[in-house]
């Protein structure tokens, strides 16, 4: 988020409509530790996103993550996360959170429900998370969440490596107007 940013909390309610993710304001980062001891941090940007409000507050929506632009700051270890032993870009290039609600917990506070689909698996993933209207009239939802990537499929490990990660995303969103 950037400093001239005004944000506010809003309630679900607030925001009804269709909306596009921003990907140039979106970013995805994780951590795990790697052999114990050694943390990993890396990050992924989402391409393509979209929800709708509708009036009585129900959210529904879609995060598109690209699998292939995963970063570690490692070219090696960036390749072997590329193969089959984790995310098999080849034959799963993309990444999908699709929001199917979300409950409001407290003002600028809910707890979001969805399926996310690796590597063609697909598992709930339900996550706290923020909401805040920038001054420009965006939506932005921070959340984070801890993920067993074993559950989908990448149980791959060597020397103790971390099978949880931590997940955290901050996704803007610009009012759409269907055209």
């Amino acid at each position: 988020m950037t400093e001239n940013t005004r944000v506010e909390p809003v309630a679900l309610s607030d925001v009804t409509g269709a909306w596009a993710l921003d990907p140039r304001r979106t970013t995805i980062q994780f951590r795990t530790t790697s052999m114990w001891f050694r943390t990993v941090n890396g990050t992924l940007h989402a391409p393509e996103g979209a929800g709708t409000v509708d009036d009585n507050g129900r959210i529904t929506g879609r995060l598109v993550i690209d699998s292939r632009s995963i970063d570690t700051k490692s070219q090696m270890r960036d390749g072997h996360l590329r193969n089959a032993d984790f995310f098999d870009v080849q034959r799963h290039p993309t990444m999908d959170f699709e929001v199917t609600g979300a409950r409001l917990d407290a003002p600028g506070q809910c707890t979001v429900e969805g399926a996310l689909t690796v590597r063609g698996v697909t598992r709930p993933v339900d996550f706290p998370a923020a909401v805040r209207m920038g001054g420009d009239g965006s939506v932005t939802i921070n959340a984070r969440a801890e993920i067993d990537r074993s559950k989908w499929g990448m149980g791959w490990s060597r020397m103790g490596a971390g099978l949880h990660n931590q997940v955290t995303v901050e996704a803007t969103f610009v009012r759409h107007d269907g055209n």
